[in-house]
């Protein structure tokens, strides 16, 4: 039987997916991805998660990713990147915001922040700032200032319906990072068609000092189903 919290856990999680493909059913440009998740944590062992995913343009130089992730043990987490971009040349220029939400037992971590990044035709970056706030109960931590990054390389800028990106990042989605604890990334997607496609991905990340302070993974990989338009 379901105790409060978790059930008002799921609630927030229909509501937030109902949010999310509203919004996007109303973009320009965008995709949204379905993903289940599977690996193994030095701290707590094997793990799973079902992500839904998505990015959207409203607006010409204006554009939002992010998503809801759900864990096999009931948490969930759910992040946004807000931007505002800039065509420069063959150089894409941006400055976003990072909203970011993680229930994880009896914490709560609550992150906000800013970075600026590019986007060429085979190497994105971006490099930010973030406040986080960890509360437990009637407890609070501030961590006043944290750098979250990601450097990526597009393998495969001039193929279509294929693309191959290596990464490294502290950042990914829904995972936070201080910027000593990066996670090595390959990802890919396959699009046999022109809208319906596949992911598949695999990511390392160290388990930290003391092997304590990650907090949810060590090596996993993620297969989705994808749709742009």
């Amino acid at each position: 039987m379901y105790t409060q919290r978790q059930y008002m856990k799921q609630k927030y999680l229909f509501i937030l997916t109902l949010m999310l493909f509203s919004t996007l059913a109303h973009a320009q440009r965008g995709g949204v991805s379905l993903n289940v998740k599977g690996g193994k944590n030095a701290v707590t062992g094997y793990f799973g998660a079902f992500s839904v995913e998505g990015f959207h343009s409203l607006e010409k130089n204006f554009s939002v990713k992010g998503g809801v992730q759900c864990t096999t043990n009931g948490n969930f987490a759910v992040e946004a990147h807000p931007s505002y971009f800039y065509d420069f040349a063959s150089l894409r220029l941006h400055v976003e915001a990072l909203l970011h939400y993680a229930p994880q037992s009896t914490f709560h971590n609550i992150a906000v922040g800013v970075g600026l990044g590019f986007r060429a035709r085979y190497i994105h970056m971006t490099l930010g700032y973030y406040h986080r706030t960890i509360k437990s109960g009637n407890d609070k931590l501030d961590e006043p200032f944290n750098i979250y990054y990601e450097l990526g390389v597009n393998c495969l800028p001039s193929i279509a319906r294929w693309d191959l990106v290596l990464s490294i990042s502290n950042s990914r989605l829904f995972e936070l990072e201080r910027h000593y604890q990066p996670s090595f990334g390959i990802d890919g997607w396959w699009y046999p068609s022109e809208r319906i496609g596949v992911t598949l991905g695999l990511s390392y990340k160290p388990a930290g000092m003391f092997n304590i302070t990650s907090e949810f993974n060590q090596l996993y990989s993620n297969l989705g189903v994808c749709c742009r338009w």
